[in-house]
């Protein structure tokens, strides 16, 4: 196993994202997160849990080969692998999740030592993981044990969430991301216009102790909005478009970055976009290319 020395917590589900064509890649939200960071050079603690089955061991042969650590790894004899079912309607991803998953259960056991490795941490999660009580609880102790800066960000994935708790997370975290559909339900309403989406965002965000608010716009680009700032950003024109399944989880990957370099906001914005937009030329969530990620890190100066 790969040793841990790092800033970033990643925590939540690993999965096969299974496409209409019979084909499957790897995906889940953290775990592409998790993907794209160490392609960038870091060495992010990926927590999650696997069933003890073949899909569990393509997870730990993938992951030792991209040299990430698998000592957040969780066995699970009682539970299988995740999987997801994967349409495409319109260019965008229809998911159908599997209950009961192996990631559902994850234990807060055997990580303390892990999770004293890190200094000054920030804890990447998303939603899905909360929907077992199990995670949820899990996450919570993680979450005190480590006091640290919490970056949310929210997958709506029906019927897999409580906005009760969504919301209660929301307000222990420094960053916040989601899309415009995610953003109109946690302000209840069906839909808000462009014309009023600034107005609704910074009230929003003035409402929080957030440091950030990253709303993502699919082809219309994405927003940023911080006490200093409230940026906007076009999507970059895609050429040869596969999919875009885990475009958004490359953008936060990027912001991430951005984040612990202390990149100006106009660059996370610009960047993230820019990673998301790649991710669009390839099936699936990951790149197992590392040209890409060598490519990007020499023109940010990473």
């Amino acid at each position: 196993m790969n040793q841990v020395g790092t800033e970033l917590v990643i925590f939540g589900e690993v999965l096969f994202d299974q496409f209409e064509n019979g084909s499957q890649v790897l995906g889940g939200a953290p775990f592409n997160v998790a993907w794209h960071l160490q392609g960038f050079g870091l060495d992010p603690l990926f927590i999650s849990r696997i069933g003890s089955d073949k899909q569990g061991n393509i997870i730990l042969d993938k992951m030792s080969e991209w040299n990430m650590s698998t000592q957040g790894i969780q066995i699970d004899s009682s539970h299988p692998t995740g999987t997801v079912s994967v349409s495409i309607r319109d260019d965008q991803p229809d998911f159908n999740i599997c209950d009961q998953q192996a990631y559902d259960y994850i234990e807060p056991a055997n990580l303390t030592s892990l999770l004293f490795q890190t200094s000054n941490p920030i804890l990447y999660h998303g939603s899905l993981v909360q929907r077992n009580k199990q995670s949820r609880r899990s996450l919570s102790k993680i979450s005190s044990s480590l006091k640290a800066k919490r970056f949310i960000d929210v997958n709506l994935r029906p019927p897999w969430y409580s906005l009760q708790d969504i919301k209660s997370s929301i307000a222990e975290a420094r960053w916040l991301k989601l899309n415009e559909q995610e953003f109109s339900e946690l302000c209840s309403k069906q839909f808000i216009s462009d014309q009023d989406l600034e107005s609704s965002l910074k009230h929003y965000f003035a409402n929080t102790d957030l440091e950030m608010l990253i709303l993502t716009r699919a082809e219309k680009g994405a927003v940023i909005v911080s006490q200093e700032d409230y940026l906007t950003a076009s999507a970059p024109e895609i050429d040869s478009f596969l999919d875009a399944v885990g475009a958004g989880d490359g953008f936060s990957a990027v912001t991430l970055i951005g984040i612990l370099h202390e990149w100006r906001a106009e660059d996370i914005l610009c960047r993230s976009l820019d990673f998301a937009s790649e991710i669009c030329r390839h099936q699936g969530a990951i790149i197992s290319d590392r040209g890409i990620y060598e490519t990007k890190r020499v023109a940010w100066n990473v």
